[in-house]
């Protein structure tokens, strides 16, 4: 059995390949609209693979969804790092790996070097945009899961109610409706 900090990193270092391939997609749509324009130049560059990595992102990120949903589920506590502290951790790994992947394809198709400058000084920001929402993304599934798994739970998900709180009405399925039998298709009973 993997342990809990491993799989976590291990789903970290998933969003960040996930965020790493869309904000590698980004800069490149932004350095060349065009499509036979991005061909040519993702061909140029040693990008040929590009293509076949992408197809398996999206199953990638439902993976990373599922994780992340998963975690908050059965944590039911706000645990982990905050979405500032995710956010900094995908940033650096996006953007070691983009900087690491842009010179990696030119030396391996044998492809020059000059134009990496261009293409960093415009992915890395995208890099650093592409963290910040996965970022979001990650603490909001976190967040649902919590909320879930405590509801489920009969724990409220918000903490408990001060003594202030205005009273909420219960809702209250009769037996009869919870069976389907007379008066099934009544609304709810409401009680304080």
């Amino acid at each position: 059995m993997i342990p809990v900090g491993k799989l976590r990193a291990l789903a970290l270092l998933a969003v960040a390949s996930v965020g790493l391939m869309a904000g590698h997609s980004l800069t490149y749509l932004r350095l060349a609209p065009t499509p036979s324009r991005r061909a040519a130049l993702l061909q140029a560059s040693g990008h040929s693979y590009l293509e076949k990595a992408l197809a398996f992102a999206p199953a990638l990120a439902l993976v990373c969804a599922l994780y992340w949903l998963a975690a908050g589920f059965f944590s039911r506590r706000n645990t982990g790092p905050s979405a500032l502290g995710t956010a900094a951790v995908l940033s650096v790994i996006q953007i070691l790996g983009f900087g690491g992947q842009e010179v990696m394809e030119r030396l391996l198709s044998g492809a020059p070097l000059h134009h990496v400058g261009s293409v960093l000084l415009l992915g890395v920001p995208v890099q650093l945009m592409v963290a910040g929402v996965a970022a979001l993304v990650v603490t909001a599934l976190k967040k649902a899961g919590e909320v879930l798994g405590n509801l489920l739970n009969g724990i409220a998900p918000f903490g408990p109610p001060s003594a202030s709180a205005p009273t909420v009405l219960n809702v209250r399925f009769t037996s009869a409706v919870l069976a389907g039998g007379p008066g099934s298709r009544g609304p709810p009973v409401l009680s304080r």
